[in-house]
């Protein structure tokens, strides 16, 4: 699978829309994105990220994507929000 690189979309979305991507992720300078999704391949979200982080990070926004079952992660927030265990994140922006 090749991954388009944020010039070949430039091509279809003009430079009005580039300058604008360019504006919106310098605000984000400094932070860092962590994308999860239940599963690493297959389905909408999954192929979504493929794509996205590397923009992303071409637009020079710290991104990364993890895959986590669905069980790993009801079970880390339970144990933050019932006291049972330490309080984990699994997904937040950091500065």
């Amino acid at each position: 699978m090749t991954i388009a690189r944020l010039a070949q979309y430039g091509e279809i979305v003009g430079q009005e829309v580039m300058e604008e991507l360019h504006l919106l992720a310098a605000r984000a300078a400094g932070r860092s994105i962590k994308m999860v999704n239940s599963t690493a391949v297959g389905g909408g979200v999954a192929e979504m990220m493929h794509r996205v982080v590397p923009l992303l990070n071409e637009l020079e926004v710290r991104t990364s994507s993890t895959s986590r079952s669905p069980f790993t992660t009801r079970c880390r927030a339970s144990r933050g929000i019932s006291g049972t265990g330490s309080s984990t994140r699994t997904w937040h922006t950091t500065r």
